[in-house]
């Protein structure tokens, strides 16, 4: 384990960027100021901030959308679903930013999912499996969940969608 943090150390971890895609992900700003009260107020430290060298768990994932729903009710604050979702894509994105491989580099589209890739404005077929995935589970999916994925299979048949019901990062499930 390292130093401590101080404010200043979560604020500049809070703030922190990545690039995936050539898009810049960052924490949404709501969020930061929630997350920094939170900090301060002592709910959470460093040894709670998710390791850089293994993709986001699941726990880890729980955790921090609890802790953001937590302090937004005691902050009176109000973060809607997007800006959960922007946090929860920001969480992960470290994983994007360290391997930029396709999570079906093997898989050759046909000319149907060439045809709705374009339809959607995907610039690849990992664009496609990442968005129904995503809808799919009520969060941004990681590279875990779309392992081995094909075009037309069902995003309860592939391994991140095996034996899940659909729940939002903030715990409601969805029909």
């Amino acid at each position: 384990m390292g130093e401590p943090w101080d404010d200043d150390m979560a604020e500049e971890w809070l703030k922190g960027e990545s690039e995936v895609d050539g898009r810049t992900v960052r924490c949404p700003t709501v969020t930061q100021g929630v997350l920094l009260t939170s900090f301060k107020a002592k709910k959470w430290d460093e040894d709670d901030v998710p390791p850089e060298t293994c993709p986001l768990s699941r726990r880890d994932e729980l955790f921090w959308c609890e802790l953001l729903a937590e302090g937004a009710a005691e902050q009176t604050i109000t973060i809607d679903n997007l800006e959960k979702m922007r946090f929860t894509r920001w969480l992960a994105a470290r994983e994007d930013a360290m391997d930029e491989d396709e999570p079906a580099s093997n898989y050759k589209p046909s000319d149907e999912c060439k045809a709705d890739m374009q339809k959607h404005g995907a610039k690849n077929f990992g664009d496609l499996v990442f968005l129904d995935q995503s809808l799919f589970l009520g969060r941004p999916a990681g590279k875990g969940d779309m392992v081995d994925a094909e075009y037309g299979m069902p995003p309860s048949k592939r391994k991140g969608g095996k034996g899940r019901s659909q729940v939002c990062c903030m715990g409601r499930r969805h029909s």
